[in-house]
């Protein structure tokens, strides 16, 4: 009989580890993900970008007075996918946040007309993101 395994990791986990600022498994998760499964990178960039999006829209919400219990309501989102991105929204500053979305734009835009690679600018983004030291650094300025 042929049974099959379940991959470990999915795209979720990559903006998970991002969220986490954990640079090693992002790194690693980003390589399985591409060379193993078989994502396409600009997939991955909308998912990274979708919870980046949904952590900066949790953190608006709280910064305005929100509060966490209503989070899943208000967000439309499963009650432990709002706690996940409430916690992860402490990790980053506003700016942060902000920042990372648009640089996924640009990235998306760059990669899908051939001014950057999309695997080499993953990677770069996911070293600067989670590298509180590297986040001053803006390669693709």
């Amino acid at each position: 009989t042929f049974v099959m395994k379940e991959a470990p990791y999915g795209p979720f986990e990559l903006g998970d580890a991002l969220s986490m600022r954990d640079t090693e498994k992002a790194l690693k998760i980003c390589r399985y993900l591409f060379e193993y499964v078989g994502r396409d990178i600009p997939e991955l960039i909308g998912i990274i970008h979708w919870q980046m999006r949904r952590i900066w829209e949790v953190k608006q919400y709280l910064a305005k007075g929100g509060n966490e219990r209503n989070l899943a309501a208000v967000l439309g989102l499963p009650p432990f996918v709002a706690g996940k991105f409430a916690a992860s929204a402490k990790r980053f500053t506003m700016k942060e946040l902000r920042d990372a979305c648009e640089e996924l734009f640009r990235l998306d835009w760059k990669s899908k007309t051939g001014r950057v690679n999309a695997f080499s600018g993953l990677e770069e983004f996911l070293l600067r993101r989670t590298n509180v030291q590297l986040t001053k650094v803006n390669v693709h300025a």
